[in-house]
């Protein structure tokens, strides 16, 4: 199935049921969505904004997640992809956490053959773009 389909439909079942649930797909873009936009909402304040872009550009397909909440310190960025990290004002914001989702996220999008970055400033906000090859043919090798 088209990567942008399988994006705009978790992202279509995420906001449909209208709370932070994973959004079930077979192949995990439901959880990439589900914790790049349930971080947005946990770690943006009552009156702040998240906003969600799902599409194509130049041949890939692209899902965008930014918001205006608490960002992320320079020196933490280098560590949101590792297993059971949780940064200092992440801690401070929401009390429970594993420190997965972002690990699940790098993972999915690597699985999909997609490349994920992340421009965050402290006290102003997060932006994530994923972007995955809009159509991956057969031979294309997939890594475990």
């Amino acid at each position: 199935m088209d990567p942008v389909l399988i994006l705009l439909l978790a992202l279509f079942g995420f906001m449909l049921i209208g709370a932070i649930v994973a959004v079930e797909t077979r192949d995990g873009l439901g959880d990439l969505v589900d914790n790049l936009v349930s971080n947005a909402i946990r770690y943006t304040p009552v009156g702040g904004a998240v906003v969600i872009r799902v599409g194509t550009v130049a041949g890939q397909a692209r899902l965008e997640v930014a918001d205006n909440g608490i960002g992320i310190p320079f020196d933490e960025l280098p560590h949101i992809f590792e297993e059971f990290f949780r940064g200092q004002e992440a801690k401070k914001a929401v009390a429970h956490g594993t420190g997965l989702g972002m690990a699940i996220v790098k993972r999915v999008a690597d699985v999909h053959l997609g490349k994920i970055g992340v421009q965050s400033e402290r006290g102003k906000g997060t932006t994530f773009v994923v972007t995955f090859p809009a159509a991956v043919s057969a031979e294309t090798p997939v890594s475990a």
